[in-house]
């Protein structure tokens, strides 16, 4: 859970420095830009990789000590305080106001119709969060971030409270003494199997609230217990028809922030 509230951040920073790009407005871009990365630098002493990769494996997550607990803490507090001041600053423009309200509009009945999931429902009034639906243990207390509007700016504003709600929620679990996120048994190396058989004949499925949606994974296995057949599907498939909504009687020029907006995944289209 800690590992994917990063990630979230991490990619709602990515998008708010493109929309901030997008509309010539270079020094937010930067400071979004510049945040983003002191926030994936802190991944790399957890897992060696600033992306996270090898965070979690089968069965197994890596451990966070006494020292890397308080290594994230001391980032997460130093970002908190920038990102409020400069999400701040933007939400006052008036530039940024004129230039994202009311473009690209997907109205709460059409998120519905389409199907729509993640953040681009939420900001059409769509109530839709697994960490709510499906909650944990640790996201049990969760609560949707809601926009009602459905345009650019409400994508926007749903990016940067989910962000801040992100940080807030990963500073109360790392500063409670009671969580132990030690882990006591060996933690898998990237390059070793599971422990234990898979169970033959079975499929199974899961599903988990990602920073763009509901991400799916479903794993088949044989009459030996090996698998036989993965697949993954990326909740960009059930949004890129919500961005064809946004851009109906838009100008062309409205594409770029329409598309950084929804942020979908190109090579998640067909998966």
């Amino acid at each position: 859970a800690i590992a994917l509230e990063l990630e979230r951040i991490a990619v709602h920073l990515a998008t708010l420095t493109g929309l901030a790009t997008d509309i010539a407005w270079q020094q937010p871009a930067a400071t979004y830009q510049r945040l983003r990365t002191a926030l994936i630098n802190a991944t790399q002493p957890v897992c060696g990789k600033r992306f996270g990769k090898g965070w979690i494996r089968p069965g197994r997550a890596a451990p966070l000590n006494d020292t890397l607990r308080a290594d994230l803490l001391q980032t997460l507090q130093a970002f908190l305080r920038d990102f409020v001041q400069v999400n701040t600053l933007v939400c006052a423009s008036r530039s940024a106001r004129a230039r994202l309200q009311g473009v690209g509009v997907v109205s709460t009945q059409a998120a519905t119709e389409l199907g729509l999931t993640g953040v681009v429902a939420r900001a059409s009034g769509v109530a839709l969060d697994l960490r709510q639906c499906l909650p944990n243990g640790l996201h049990g207390l969760h609560q949707p971030v809601i926009e009602v509007t459905g345009d650019c700016w409400a994508r926007m504003h749903v990016r940067m409270r989910e962000a801040q709600a992100s940080t807030e929620w990963l500073l109360d679990r790392l500063r409670d003494p009671a969580l132990d996120l030690d882990c006591p048994a060996p933690f898998t190396p990237a390059t070793q199997a599971p422990e234990w058989p898979l169970t033959p004949h079975t499929l199974g499925l899961s599903v988990v609230e990602g920073v763009r949606g509901p991400v799916m994974v479903a794993l088949e296995t044989g009459p030996a217990g090996q698998l036989v057949h993965a697949k993954v599907q990326d909740p960009s498939l059930a949004n890129w028809f919500g961005l064809a909504q946004a851009l109906r009687g838009q100008q062309i020029s409205d594409f770029p922030i329409c598309n950084k907006s929804f942020d979908l995944s190109y090579c998640g289209n067909d998966l």
